[in-house]
């Protein structure tokens, strides 16, 4: 997993250091002889180290130490970005779905409005009573009237689905206009993870 390379990454810098101490400590060793290594010959001992090679065994050890150092806060940042895009995606594709049902909202209330449009016509006294006269019924005047209450009963209906259409649509816009300040939000976060300087 990518976020055990730092964790990785600290304990190959642990371990530079310790390397380093290693390699130092028969020269300090050297300088101090005690017990029966103090007894043998002077000449098969290891010359202890310099200041000046210690000092650039140091040197090297830290310089070491900072590079992976630098690595780590690199990987770190990248990580952090890997999750701000990840964010991103998924608050865009949050907005495309939004998109679509409001889309969606619109062409059934569209047609619904079409249809009330159709029923409101058909409504009207001559248009009632062209529908009812080809019936041959004998008591016309209930046929309007059952016709009549049948239209605006209709009417009701559809006016009730497009309120219902019409508070899923604000509902739709007020979370939409959320989305696209989330993702506006997250890629200008992304954009300073990447570009800190910039």
């Amino acid at each position: 997993m990518r976020t055990s390379v730092p964790w990785r990454l600290a304990m190959i810098t642990l371990g530079c250091a310790a390397f380093g101490l290693y390699l130092a400590a028969p020269h300090l060793t050297t300088a101090m002889p005690s017990g029966p290594a103090a007894l043998e010959p002077q000449a098969a001992q290891k010359a202890p180290l310099s200041q000046e090679e210690l000092q650039a065994e140091v040197t090297r050890l830290t310089a070491t130490v900072e590079k992976l150092r630098k690595r780590v806060a690199t990987l770190e940042k990248e990580r952090r970005a890997d999750l701000t895009q990840d964010r991103l995606t998924k608050a865009e594709q949050r907005t495309e779905e939004l998109q679509k049902q409001l889309v969606d909202v619109s062409d059934r209330d569209a047609t619904l409005h079409a249809r009330l449009d159709q029923v409101n016509d058909a409504l009207r006294p001559e248009n009632i009573n062209r529908a009812v006269n080809p019936m041959g019924t004998t008591r016309p005047e209930d046929a309007r009237d059952a016709l009549t209450r049948r239209l605006t009963n209709e009417i009701h209906q559809i006016q009730s689905q497009r309120d219902l259409l019409s508070q899923s649509r604000a509902r739709l816009q007020a979370s939409l206009t959320n989305a696209d300040a989330e993702v506006e939000r997250l890629k200008h976060r992304l954009q300073e993870e990447l570009h800190p300087l910039e």
